[in-house]
């Protein structure tokens, strides 16, 4: 038996076969589960899927879509805090029962924020679910987003590549959450300062810069996106890290 109980198939493009077979050994839990299917192409799978319990007793396609785009925004928001170099994983399409549903691009995307309450399986598999979340951190972050506003809004920040201005939000939120919840960030000042004047200054970055055209002088040497974004990333992750570590502990969420 599984705490997934429907026939809802997510087919996902991902242009890192091997993540998503390593995803596959390690993803126990039940809000993604990955496998791939037997069907070889140079040496590995090429066809490659998850399934949630969130889609457990749901009809409605569009709603289906919204909870795979969900909760693959999370995930991508997630593995690229944690890995140096995420390749974005999409849906490719949805499967029933083991055959295609409509036209992939006709299904209308709705909002949606996936809580506890959202899942319908048994207390049983909820405690398995936990015991699963031992193996990786990135479905640990997955599953904290249900109930943890700062785990949210991080991933999602994440979940494609952030511009200046994004970046100077995270920055100001992350450390928030860092003093709200007692954990502590090791923030390089140097590098803080660097990043604060690059980002801005209209006379470095243009209308990418936070602020519209100031008197302020452009820095002598000017952080570039890439660095900006490995800074604001490494903070991230530590701070997400500490978070996991706590939870993993069994110590309680203030």
């Amino acid at each position: 038996m599984s705490g997934i109980n429907n026939d809802w198939e997510f087919l996902v493009q991902c242009y890192s076969p091997h993540l998503v077979q390593r995803l596959g050994e390690i993803s126990t839990g039940y809000d993604m589960h990955f496998y791939a299917v037997d069907a070889i192409h140079e040496g590995f799978s090429d066809d490659f899927r998850f399934n949630t319990w969130f889609g457990n007793g749901v009809t409605d396609e569009s709603v289906v879509f919204s909870i795979g785009q969900e909760l693959l925004s999370l995930f991508n928001g997630a593995c690229n805090i944690l890995f140096k170099d995420h390749h974005k994983i999409e849906i490719e399409d949805i499967w029933f029962k083991g055959l295609a549903r409509r036209p992939f691009g006709n299904l209308f995307l709705r909002d949606v924020r996936l809580t506890e309450g959202d899942v319908n399986a048994g207390d049983c598999y909820k405690n398995e679910h936990i015991e699963g979340l031992k193996n990786s951190q990135i479905f640990t972050l997955v599953h904290l987003s249900k109930s943890r506003d700062d785990v949210f809004h991080l991933l999602k920040a994440f979940a494609s590549d952030p511009d200046w201005t994004r970046l100077s939000t995270i920055l100001e939120a992350v450390e928030r959450f860092s003093n709200n919840n007692q954990i502590a960030i090791a923030v390089d000042a140097r590098k803080k300062k660097s990043f604060a004047h690059t980002a801005n200054n209209f006379l470095v970055l243009g209308m990418s810069a936070r602020h519209g055209h100031l008197n302020f002088d452009p820095p002598a040497q000017p952080m570039g996106l890439v660095d900006a974004q490995q800074f604001i990333k490494a903070i991230v992750k530590e701070y997400l890290s500490e978070v996991c570590r706590l939870f993993l502990e069994g110590v309680p969420h203030a």
